[in-house]
C-alpha cells in the first residue's frame, strides 16, 4: 500500500471514529448540548482534527444522517425484485422497519436532520446530497409502484401521492417506537412490524384510486 492510499485510509478511519464517538454522545436527551470538545475527548483525537472532517457539529448530524439512510437504501436494494409488486413492498416494509427499530440511537439525530429548516440551513452540498438521497428513495419505490400498476397487481392512482401517503405511515410508525411511546413497552417488536407491514400492504391494495373509490369518498367528502 503506498501512502497515498494509506493516508486516505487512516483519514476515513479517523472519520468513522468520529462518527462512532458522536453518535454514542447524541444518544441521550441534551445531546444538543455535546460540544465538540467533548467529541474530540470520546474520540480520543484533537479538536482541530475534528476540523479537517467536518466544519460544525451540524455537519456530523448530517454525515451520520446520510450514512445511516444510505445503509438502509443498500439494504432494500438487495430485495429481491423478481415477484410480485405487493411481495416486494411487503419486503421493504419490513426490511426498514427493522433497520429502524433495532438502531434507536439513530432516532434523535436522524429525526432532527428531517426537518425543513435543517436542509435549507446547510451548505449547497449538503443540501444535494439529502435531495439525491430522497430522490433514490422515491424512484426505487416509484418503480415499483408504477411497476405493479401496470401489471394490474396495485389499483391505479398517483403514485408520488401514493408514496408520501405510505412514507408518512411508515415514519409514524417508527417515530411511535422511538420517542416511546407509552403502551408499547410490552408490545413484541416483531409482532409490532408484521402488523404495520399487513396494514400498509392493506392501504396500498384496499383504497387504490382515492377519487373513485366509494368507501374513500366516505372519509373524503
Amino acid at each position: 500500500m503506498g501512502i497515498t492510499e494509506r493516508k486516505k485510509r487512516d483519514f476515513e478511519h479517523r472519520e468513522q471514529v468520529i462518527l462512532g464517538a458522536s453518535l454514542n454522545l447524541f444518544d441521550c436527551d441534551e445531546w444538543l448540548s455535546v460540544t465538540v470538545d467533548q467529541i474530540a475527548d470520546a474520540a480520543e483525537i484533537g479538536k482541530g482534527t475534528i476540523y479537517k472532517h467536518f466544519s460544525s457539529k451540524e455537519e456530523i448530524y448530517a454525515k451520520l444522517t446520510l450514512d445511516f439512510y444510505y445503509g438502509l437504501l443498500e439494504q432494500l436494494e438487495r430485495i429481491d425484485q423478481n415477484r410480485s409488486s405487493i411481495s416486494i413492498l411487503g419486503d421493504i416494509f419490513k426490511v426498514a422497519l427493522h433497520y429502524h427499530l433495532s438502531q434507536p440511537e439513530f432516532r434523535r439525530v436522524t429525526q432532527y436532520c428531517k426537518r425543513i429548516d435543517f436542509k435549507k440551513n446547510h451548505s449547497e452540498e449538503i443540501c444535494n446530497a439529502f435531495e439525491k438521497l430522497d430522490s433514490r428513495f422515491r424512484n426505487l419505490v416509484g418503480d415499483i409502484l408504477s411497476t405493479g400498476m401496470e401489471k394490474n397487481e396495485i389499483p391505479r392512482t398517483n403514485v408520488r401521492q401514493l408514496y408520501y401517503c405510505m412514507k408518512t405511515c411508515f415514519d409514524g410508525s417508527v417515530d411511535t417506537v422511538w420517542t416511546g411511546y407509552s403502551g408499547l413497552e410490552k408490545v413484541d417488536i416483531d409482532e409490532y412490524i408484521k402488523i404495520i407491514t399487513q396494514f400498509m400492504v392493506a392501504g396500498v391494495l384496499g383504497l387504490g384510486d382515492l377519487e373513485n373509490n366509494q368507501i374513500a369518498k366516505v372519509y373524503l367528502n
